[in-house]
């Protein structure tokens, strides 16, 4: 024998069984780290008798149609709120949005009667419903699980007053008038004293968007930008149909009339708000001021009516 190099490690000879055991578990696809690298692998139980593997399916079988069922009466119970116990009730009503009315002025505006079961109430209608007050533009509303209303309420923005009389011999009747010209509700002047007053021969339909309303509304605002004491405390008159006259501004205080004409609003209401600042002397105690002249002012006097 020829001798062999030293390692300083003696080298140990496998028996045969251990051999035969190595390569077993190689043939099996698994490495001394327990990783597997084969395709597949024996599930322990899979062999067992097909009467076992039926009574498994039936009892997931019973098991899923038991779920289906108790799934169905839980929905039942939180739509209906019927089928066990008491429905659910509205008991109280959220309003947003609200500026001028109040919020119980509002949930009463909804037609929704307390204690009124929640899951039949329609909230489209009770949306329409709001929308029929004569403050309310528009509105939407959602009923929630625990049974509270909540109503969204967007309000008109009433921006003038329109004084007209509906018949002949009626007395005046104010009404409101929104940015679109529309007048909208019937009401008292007193609680809208900061807003411009509007006058008009004839009766204007509501709800009705009126375009001599919306120039109406421009020169109301040409006057409040003017900042003229004397001409902010007018009333306008809408132009009467063939009358020649046009727009009129009518006043307590002097001069009790100034007459616009149809033409050239912005520049006349310009040179009254500089006559009257002016404070001339030939302008006191006058009457009237016609502006329908090119440049001019004719003022006419108390004697100029006689």
């Amino acid at each position: 024998m020829s001798p062999k190099r030293r390692t300083g490690r003696r080298t140990r000879k496998q028996s045969p069984v251990i051999s035969r055991l190595n390569r077993k578990r190689r043939h099996d696809g698994f490495t001394n780290g327990g990783v597997m690298r084969g395709d597949s692998v024996h599930m322990p139980g899979r062999d067992r008798a097909p009467g076992f593997r039926l009574l498994t399916s039936l009892g997931f079988a019973l098991a899923l149609l038991t779920g289906i069922i108790s799934s169905r009466s839980v929905i039942q119970h939180v739509q209906a709120g019927e089928t066990s116990g008491d429905p659910v009730r509205v008991r109280s009503v959220a309003v947003l949005g609200n500026q001028r009315l109040s919020a119980a002025s509002v949930a009463q505006a909804s037609g929704v009667a307390p204690d009124s079961i929640a899951t039949r109430l329609d909230t489209k209608q009770i949306a329409r419903t709001l929308e029929r007050h004569p403050l309310i533009g528009s509105a939407r509303s959602i009923v929630l699980p625990h049974g509270q209303l909540v109503v969204s309420v967007e309000e008109r923005n009433p921006v003038a007053l329109l004084r007209g009389r509906p018949g002949a011999k009626q007395e005046v009747v104010w009404r409101l008038v929104d940015s679109t010209g529309t007048p909208f509700a019937n009401t008292r002047a007193e609680a809208w004293s900061r807003l411009p007053r509007l006058r008009s021969a004839r009766a204007r339909a509501t709800g009705v968007v009126d375009p001599t309303l919306v120039e109406a509304i421009r020169i109301a605002m040409q006057i409040d930008r003017e900042r003229a004491p004397a001409v902010a405390e007018r009333e306008i008159e809408l132009p009467t149909k063939g009358s020649g006259i046009g727009w009129v501004l009518h006043s307590q205080t002097l001069p009790h009339r100034v007459i616009l004409g149809t033409q050239d609003l912005e520049p006349r209401l310009e040179r009254l708000a500089m006559l009257l600042d002016a404070d001339l002397p030939t302008a006191r105690g006058v009457e009237e001021i016609d502006l329908r002249f090119a440049d001019q002012a004719v003022l006419r006097g108390r004697s100029s009516f006689r």
